[in-house]
Parts: C-alpha cells; sequence; structure tokens
C-alpha cells in the first residue's frame, strides 16, 4: 500500500463517518500528518488549519537552505536555484469542501508523494506555511538516533515519564 492509498483509506472512513454521524466533513479543515515527524509544533498545525480554511489547502515546510544538483547518471548536469524551493512537510490541510474533488474527482494523479501535489493537480490553492521549529521526519538509523536525543533534551527520559506510559 502507498502513502496516497493510505490517505485516500482515511479519507473515505471520514467521510463515511461524517455521514453516519451526521457531521457535515464540508465545514471543516482536514489534515494528514506523518508518524514520522514527531516534533511538529503545535503553532505550526494551527497557522496550517488556518491557512487551509483561508486558502484550500496548506503545507507545511521550509525553504529550501541546501544546494541542490540536477543529476544524470552520476553526472552533475546543472545547479537548480534554490529561490522558490520549498521543502516539503506536514501537516498538509484541506478545506473539507474541496475533498471530494481532490481525492476522488476525475483527472487522477499517478503516485502522488505528497497531498499538496494532489492538490496542485486539481487546481486547489495550496499556502506554504514556514515551519517555526524541527520538524524533520524520522525514517533512517541516524534520524532515530537523533530523534532519540532530540526527545530526551526536549522532554526528559522515558524513565521520567512511566507513570504516564500505557502499554
Amino acid at each position: 500500500m502507498t502513502r496516497h492509498d493510505s490517505v485516500t483509506a482515511g479519507i473515505r472512513a471520514l467521510v463515511a463517518w461524517g455521514d453516519e454521524t451526521g457531521v457535515d466533513i464540508r465545514e471543516t479543515v482536514v489534515a494528514v500528518h506523518d508518524g514520522a515527524r514527531p516534533f511538529v509544533q503545535a503553532e505550526d498545525v494551527a497557522r496550517v488549519f488556518s491557512a487551509a480554511a483561508e486558502h484550500g489547502g496548506a503545507v507545511l515546510g521550509k525553504p529550501c537552505r541546501d544546494t541542490v544538483k540536477w543529476v544524470e547518471g552520476q553526472r552533475v548536469e546543472r545547479t537548480i536555484s534554490r529561490d522558490k524551493l520549498f521543502m516539503a512537510e506536514t501537516p498538509q490541510a484541506i478545506r473539507g469542501d474541496w475533498i471530494q474533488q481532490a481525492y476522488f474527482g476525475d483527472g487522477f494523479i499517478a503516485s502522488p508523494t505528497d497531498d499538496s501535489a494532489v492538490m496542485e493537480a486539481r487546481g486547489i490553492p495550496v499556502a506554504a506555511i514556514e515551519s517555526s521549529g524541527y520538524n524533520g521526519k524520522v525514517t533512517t538509523p541516524a534520524d532515530l538516533a537523533y530523534a532519540e536525543w532530540l526527545a530526551n533534551r526536549l522532554w526528559g527520559s522515558l524513565e521520567n515519564h512511566a507513570d504516564r506510559i500505557r502499554i
């Protein structure tokens, strides 16, 4: 199952839940967030929801600070200007009144890597919201080691919170 398949399944379940409970999801903002980004700031989440409510969609991220190279066959072909590059993170949010159009409308986008791409393909305006803190993705052993260090630094060791942990 791809990330997009998982998100679409979740949105189908949300739509069904709305139908069952009488909650009109068209009057909401819905966000998708990767569990691999455990350090997102609450104020950033609020800003993404607010921007999506205003514009239609929103994506959290950071301007690209690295030099980016276009490579073909292990050879650098050119340097890409980073002036307009934005490194997408999550959460990514969409107004509820555009969910059906974005995820179930005509013009399916094959293998989108994020929800902003789905919205962009449907012509939904997506606001770029700069994250205010570290919101790195934990996907490699090195990422995990850093995440463990940062979590201990921010919140203390798990032993300090043993009374709150439920398994």
